[in-house]
C-alpha cells in the first residue's frame, strides 16, 4: 500500500490517494462480479449499480482512518456509510445537462467519497473543477443558495457539450486530476465539485471485465 494526499485548488481542499488499496483486489472483483445480480440506477450517476458486500465497507472504513492517521490528512475519520459496485454505461448522446457538468455529492464537508478503481487508467479517473462565475470548488449548504441559481443560468446562455467533462469549459475550470489506476482508490470531501475524467468520444462497455467498473462510496463519522 502506497499513501499519497494533496490539497488542491485556491481552496485546498484535500484529496487522499492510495495505490495497491486491497491485498487481493483480482480477488475483490471477481467476486463483485459474481454477487452484482441487483443492478440499479441512481441519481445522476451515468450508469448502473449494485450495493456491495458487507465486509467491503468494513475495509474501506479501516484503511482510510489508518491512511488519514498516518498523513495527516485534512479528512474526516469515519466509521459508517454506503458503497456501491458501478460501471459507466451512458453514451454520450444519452446524458442529461447535468450529467456534462462537474457536481458535488452531498452540500456537507464532513462526509467523504470514495472511488475504488477496478479498472485500468484507459478509463480515466477523475477530476476536480472550479465553478467560473462563483469561483466554489466546493458547496457547502451555505454556497447552495448562490450556486444553484448561478449554475442554472450558466447552463441556459452556454449548453455543455453531448458529452463527458473531461477538460476546462466556459463554465468550469479543471483545477485538479487523478488518473485511475487497477487498485487505486481516492477518497475526498462530498462537497467537493468533481467528475469522472471520462475521454472524448467514450463508449461504454457493458463487460465489467473490460469497462469502466469502480467501487463508489459516501462515507460518514
Amino acid at each position: 500500500m502506497e499513501v499519497h494526499t494533496a490539497q488542491i485548488g485556491r481552496e485546498l481542499q484535500p484529496v487522499l490517494i492510495i495505490d495497491d488499496a486491497a491485498p487481493a483486489a483480482d480477488a475483490l472483483k471477481q467476486q463483485a462480479v459474481s454477487q452484482c445480480v441487483e443492478l440499479f440506477e441512481n441519481g445522476l450517476y451515468p450508469g448502473l449499480r449494485a450495493r456491495t458486500m458487507d465486509m467491503y465497507n468494513g475495509f474501506l472504513i479501516d484503511i482510510i482512518n489508518k491512511a488519514i492517521v498516518l498523513t495527516g490528512c485534512d479528512l474526516p475519520a469515519i466509521s459508517q456509510g454506503e458503497s456501491y459496485f458501478s460501471m459507466v454505461t451512458k453514451s454520450p448522446g444519452e446524458l442529461l445537462p447535468m450529467q456534462r457538468v462537474p457536481h458535488f455529492d452531498q452540500p456537507k464537508p464532513d462526509e467523504i467519497a470514495v472511488v475504488h478503481y477496478l479498472c485500468g487508467p484507459e478509463h480515466g479517473g477523475t477530476a476536480f473543477y472550479r465553478h467560473r462565475r462563483t469561483g466554489f470548488e466546493y458547496i457547502d449548504e451555505s454556497r447552495q443558495r448562490e450556486y444553484l441559481p448561478a449554475l442554472n443560468q450558466d447552463l441556459q446562455r452556454h449548453p455543455p457539450a453531448q458529452d463527458y467533462i473531461h477538460s476546462s469549459t466556459p463554465l468550469f475550470e479543471r483545477i485538479y486530476s487523478v488518473n485511475a489506476r487497477f487498485n487505486r482508490l481516492i477518497a475526498y470531501r462530498c462537497s467537493s465539485l468533481h467528475s469522472g475524467d471520462i475521454r472524448a468520444g467514450f463508449r461504454p462497455v457493458m463487460d465489467p471485465f473490460q469497462g469502466r467498473f469502480t467501487a463508489t462510496a459516501f462515507l460518514r463519522p
